[in-house]
């Protein structure tokens, strides 16, 4: 197999050498092979080649290793040792910079001999020679008309910068001091030899060449490995000292900065070469030289490679386009994946049957490779310009029907007639991968115009070119929707929607980029996407980029979550900075801070904007500021990316989890506007932005107004509170208490059900049934359940409960967010309400709980008119018992589950809101002769840490009486909080116990050996 061909292979002997080549030719690709390491890098000119390696050792051996490693790895076009090295002649200053020529090895080729004068060291004096074409293009910058305009701005711009350096005199030759000058260039003999501060010794190298230039110690080494292949060699240094005894004085004198400057000139006088016609023409000649003699063997090699090379040209463009696309995407390393939202089909798909549509989300890769042509609509506001280049990336990782995908992205505004053809913008050899048969081509085309009848045309004849490819088109749903329909009918394709990333992609996202362990990046991922849905956040993948250890750990550990919207923020109005037509282009910073304004004034102070009043505002912002820009752009760069939008002729914030960030931060600096603001009183008392500004800012008097309110609140539920609390005595006691294994049987009947009805598998026509008379129940209970809410919502009776519970949430939120921001006391004191009106609450929800309405449901469902209906049986057949029984097993069920949710939602928002490893201390504190809000406390305490916790939340438990229904229910909640929202094995196991204990008194148990073995192996699969 032959070679990759590279046209220029830079060889350092030192890591700062190596560092500022790197620095000047961004390394696209690094390669490590034992001690030796190197980058193919970007040289900045098309078609030109560069890799640069570093010596794994300073010397001659070391540069002849790292030589033929490269010549073994790589058809060269050239070899160039890049430096510094020691002056010996006198035209050469500190700065300048040297080439061969001829270069003197004697190194290893010399021989001391006496004479009547002394020792006098004898060297070979037959050189080792750069081409002189190379040598005459290399010196051809500072005389050809077509670049020597470029040189002399290199050698002014270099000047200065050096002057910066060492703006005073240093010590110079012959012990007189200098300033450093305008470098200069020099070519001719360099010798590879010894550094020495020994006068005899310089004197015997000197006098190999009357003109020598300068001294180094690696070139030797190179040349002799490129002889042997025919490759030529330059060398190119910069003079650093004058290789004399004051080389360490001057080094001293100069911070080092000499050998900085002669190293910066070096490499910034080979990067001007590759913008120098005479190097690039040595360059094409020595291509021309090395591929002729393998021409052929290199095309079948390159047709062989033909996919390969496609993809990694694709993976290079990906990495390009979301770096230039996204700011959260710099300075990630290529191929770093990203998560992929999801689709579902559209409803607007024509269909025979529309009902036997499935309209579950699929992976869009799965589509993709299952749809020919698939089109999804994307949001109008969704700010990920990236999403066609991330698909592409992830296509490329997969097969189709056994055939390596190759994504093609093109915008679809540079397909149009009769020249810009799909093959022409592709940028890869599409027709040659269509014709393989190892390969399936996926074009990706984003953006298309779809007004234009006529481009339309010329893409459907497009399309039909390619029999075998797949087509993604990916638009924005702001476009008419009879062009949209017309884009559909002409390429015959699938419609889908755009929908959110899935849990599991999202979990597989982190654990792959950040290295976290399944359970914890399940954790993560529930807390991501639980907050995505409290502050309606679409998250796009783009902004994933973002995402920091840091940042996760602070969700993970302390559930901090304004850092996370803070990066949304930035994130979309990155985007309304790139679509800003204006000529003056405000950053995303400054335009957050007129957000924050408007946010404030319409919130809090009640103003409405109509469009005149809003463009006087933004004069009025720009004014203060000294801005010139145009409102009008200014306000249409957000309203196209859907931030801004009208409403009965009144600006509105679209975005809702941006509203509650904008407000939060403007109130975090205005307290009292901010205990007016949050009225607990008021039916739209604002939960996100309150529960933002609680992480953000600390304010004693709301904590207060909380405490007070709150105790109070307490004090008017004592004064009617029954003896015990509902869930210690047998009063709510549903069947499947004491038959807790038939709701694990209809759970799994249901399951199946709706599994062979999805597959169409035998007797599915039965099942239907069984799933119709499910979603039957569930509507008539939630009616019940409803009108129960309403009662209570009407009933003054109720009043105390309303309040208590806003308050009870209120509370939660604060002392959650404002974990790190409230002082001891307060947080103490508000630790005990919060216990005490999780107790209340538990014990007035399930106190109303329509026990009787349930009963009657049973009986109306049971009848005979009923039950015909739903098993649809004619008037004469009879009603079976195992019918009956079916309806009542499941009314029950749905009974069971209810009563279960005021216990599993109490309890999910203390270790869901406030659950932050900061406030253990304050929760553990909470002491209480009541049962109930004991067991709350300790349950508390146990989710933010039960091993430490351990002892006293199993204590808790055992002090309770034996009521079926509180136990059962405490062991199911235990159990969900192990497998859902704690990955420490030792606080797993703790909550086990927990589980395990609350049966106990029942006489009952789980299968805790099998759960702690699942546990245990979760833990060794995750070290």
């Amino acid at each position: 197999m032959s070679k990759p061909f590279i046209d220029t292979v830079f060889i350092t002997p030192l890591r700062e050498e190596f560092d500022r080549l790197t620095a000047a030719f961004p390394i696209k690709e690094e390669h490590v092979d034992r001690s030796l390491f190197w980058a193919e890098v970007d040289s900045g000119t098309e078609n030109i080649s560069a890799v640069v390696v570093l010596q794994d050792a300073m010397g001659k051996a070391a540069a002849t290793r790292a030589a033929s490693a490269m010549l073994e790895r790589y058809e060269v076009g050239l070899l160039a040792v890049v430096g510094i090295a020691g002056g010996l002649s006198g035209d050469a200053g500190i700065g300048d910079v040297c080439f061969t020529g001829p270069l003197f090895d004697v190194l290893e080729n010399s021989k001391v001999v006496d004479t009547k004068k002394g020792m006098k060291i004898e060297f070979n004096n037959l050189p080792y020679n750069t081409d002189p074409l190379l040598t005459f293009a290399l010196k051809y910058v500072s005389l050809g008309s077509d670049i020597k305009s470029k040189f002399e701005d290199w050698q002014l711009d270099r000047y200065y910068k050096s002057r910066e350096l060492i703006p005073g005199e240093f010590i110079g030759r012959q012990s007189k001091n200098e300033h450093i000058g305008i470098p200069q260039i020099h070519d001719g003999s360099i010798v590879c030899a010894a550094v020495s501060k020994s006068e005899i010794y310089k004197s015997n190298v000197t006098n190999l060449d009357r003109k020598l230039l300068a001294v180094e110690t690696e070139t030797g080494g190179v040349f002799s490995e490129a002889v042997r292949h025919g490759v030529p060699v330059v060398t190119v240094r910069g003079i650093c000292d004058y290789a004399d005894e004051n080389k360490s004085k001057l080094e001293a004198q100069t911070g080092g900065n000499a050998r900085r400057i002669a190293a910066d000139n070096a490499v910034s006088f080979v990067k001007l070469q590759f913008e120098n016609p005479q190097f690039q023409k040595f360059l094409g000649h020595r291509r021309s030289q090395v591929q002729g003699v393998n021409a052929e063997q290199a095309k079948k090699e390159a047709e062989k490679k033909l996919v390969a090379t496609a993809l990694d040209n694709l993976r290079e463009e990906v990495h390009t386009q979301l770096t230039q696309l996204s700011p959260e995407y710099q300075g990630k390393p290529k191929g770093y994946r990203l998560p992929l939202p999801r689709v579902k089909v559209s409803p607007t798909n024509a269909s025979v049957s529309p009902s036997t549509e499935s309209y579950d989300e699929k992976n869009i890769l799965e589509a993709v490779a299952k749809t020919k042509t698939s089109l999804v609509t994307i949001p109008r506001n969704y700010p990920d310009n990236g999403l066609p280049w991330i698909v592409a990336q992830e296509l490329s990782l997969i097969e189709i029907n056994g055939k390596t995908v190759v994504p093609v992205v093109i915008k679809g505004e540079d397909v149009r007639p009769p020249h810009n053809t799909l093959s022409k913008q592709a940028g890869a050899q599409v027709d040659a991968i269509e014709a393989r048969d190892d390969a399936r081509l996926v074009f990706i085309v984003h953006d298309f115009p779809l007004a234009s009848r006529s481009r339309l045309e010329f893409l459907r004849t497009e399309q039909q070119k390619y029999e075998e490819a797949h087509f993604l088109v990916l638009n924005r749903t702001d476009a008419d929707p009879s062009d949209m329909s017309a884009l559909q009918v002409a390429l015959g394709a699938e419609r889908f929607d755009l929908c959110q990333i899935s849990f599991s992609e999202l979990s597989d996202f982190i654990k792959r980029s950040f290295q976290y362990p399944d359970q914890q990046a399940s954790v993560v991922a529930l807390r991501l996407q639980n907050m995505f849905r409290k502050f309606e956040l679409n998250a796009h993948p783009s902004y994933f980029a973002g995402l920091s250890s840091e940042s996760l750990a602070a969700l993970l550990k302390a559930n901090r979550r304004s850092e996370l919207l803070q990066l949304a923020v930035g994130g979309f109005l990155s985007f309304v900075v790139a679509g800003d037509e204006d000529q003056v282009v405000l950053s995303r910073t400054t335009r957050e801070k007129f957000l924050r304004m408007l946010a404030y004034r319409m919130e809090v102070r009640g103003e409405e904007f109509d469009r005149p009043a809003l463009v006087s505002l933004v004069e009025e912002f720009a004014l203060e500021r000294d801005f010139e820009i145009d409102s009008l752009l200014f306000l249409k760069a957000f309203q196209d990316k859907g931030i801004l939008h009208f409403s009965g002729g009144k600006v509105r914030i679209t975005l809702p989890f941006m509203l509650s960030y904008l407000l939060a931060v403007e109130l975090a600096a205005e307290p009292e506007e901010a205990l007016r603001y949050f009225n607990f009183q008021s039916e739209d008392f604002d939960f996100p932005t309150f529960e933002l500004y609680c992480e953000i800012a600390r304010n004693e008097a709301i904590t207060n107004k909380i405490i007070s309110q709150l105790r109070s609140e307490l004090e008017e539920f004592r004064q009617s509170k029954p003896n015990i609390h509902v869930l210690l005595t047998n009063d709510v006691r549903p069947v499947f208490v004491d038959h807790p294994g038939r709701f694990k049987a209809l759970e799994t009947q249901l399951q199946r059900a709706v599994d062979d009805v999805v597959n169409d598998r035998s007797n599915s026509h039965e099942k239907q049934r069984i799933i119709d008379i499910a979603n039957r129940v569930q509507a008539d209970a939630r009616e019940i359940q409803d009108a129960v809410r309403q009662r209570a919502d009407d009933d003054e009776k109720f009043a105390t409960t309303r309040r208590l519970a806003k308050l009870w949430g209120i509370a939660t939120m604060s002392l959650g967010s404002g974990s790190e921001q409230l002082a001891r006391d307060p947080k103490r004191e508000l630790a005990q309400l919060v216990v005490s009106a999780s107790s209340a609450l538990l014990d007035m929800g399930l106190r109303t709980f329509p026990a009787a309405q349930f009963e009657n449901l049973k009986r109306e469902l049971k009848s005979d008119s009923t039950a015909r209906d739903l098993f649809n049986k004619s008037p004469e057949e009879p009603i079976s018992p195992e019918d009956r029984e079916l309806i009542e097993l499941m009314v029950d069920a749905y009974e069971f589950s209810l009563l279960g949710l005021p216990i599993r939602a109490v309890f999910a928002q203390l270790g869901n809101f406030a659950g932050q490893a900061v406030l253990r201390t304050s929760v553990a504190s909470v002491t209480s002769e009541d049962l109930m809000e004991n067991l709350v406390a300790r349950i508390w305490a146990a989710e933010i840490s039960a091993a430490k916790e351990k002892a006293p939340l199993l204590a808790a438990i055992r002090d309770l009486p034996p009521v079926p229904f509180l136990r059962h229910s405490l062991s199911t909640y235990f159990m969900t909080r192990v497998f859902w929202d704690h990955w420490q094995t030792d606080n797993r196991l703790a909550l086990l116990d927990a589980a395990e204990e609350s049966l106990t008194a029942l006489n009952s148990s789980i299968d805790k050996g099998r759960l702690r073995r699942i546990i245990k192996r979760d833990q060794e699969r995750d070290d």
